[in-house]
């Protein structure tokens, strides 16, 4: 019999009122490289729970030979909907400056919030965010399937089991 032992680290960054989280981290292997993985919104406030998509983020990524991942969105409003009347609120000038400070530190970015940018609102706050991350521009990949003709989020079916970076 065999035994097999592992820890994950994990942090979460909020802000001070608690109701944006700007950033979590997990950590499973140091001497890995690091991602940095921009979905669209985060759906929990505690550091400790999982959503589906967090899982599915991590399993790609231990297959993709990374040790740790920071998880950072488009908004960072806990439990936002997708209204774009929530969106234009949904994030702030903190949690930007935060993406763009941790950017520095990980191997690659991971564009992974789907199509959700055909929103003409939505586009815009990327647009907005590329824009800060532009001198990490060949650190920058999107999500994409076997095509590569566009971006998926996570839970997409066509990306599930399989990730492509372009």
């Amino acid at each position: 019999m065999k035994t097999e032992k592992e820890t994950l680290r994990t942090e979460a960054i909020f802000s001070e009122d608690g109701l944006h989280r700007y950033s979590q981290l997990r950590e499973w292997d140091k001497k890995k490289p690091v991602a940095m993985v921009l979905t669209i919104a985060p759906s929990h406030q505690s550091n400790l729970q999982y959503d589906l998509t967090n899982v599915l983020v991590m399993n790609q990524l231990i297959e993709l030979g990374y040790g740790s991942y920071y998880a950072v969105n488009l908004y960072s409003k806990i439990g936002l909907s997708h209204h774009l009347k929530e969106l234009a609120k949904g994030w702030d000038e903190a949690g930007d400056a935060l993406i763009v400070e941790q950017a520095e530190h990980v191997d690659q970015i991971i564009l992974a919030y789907g199509s959700i940018t055909v929103k003409k609102e939505v586009a815009e706050r990327e647009r907005l965010l590329l824009e800060k991350l532009q001198k990490h521009h060949e650190k920058i990949k999107l999500l994409t399937d076997d095509k590569q003709k566009q971006g998926y989020h996570p839970l997409s079916p066509k990306v599930r089991k399989i990730w492509r970076l372009k």
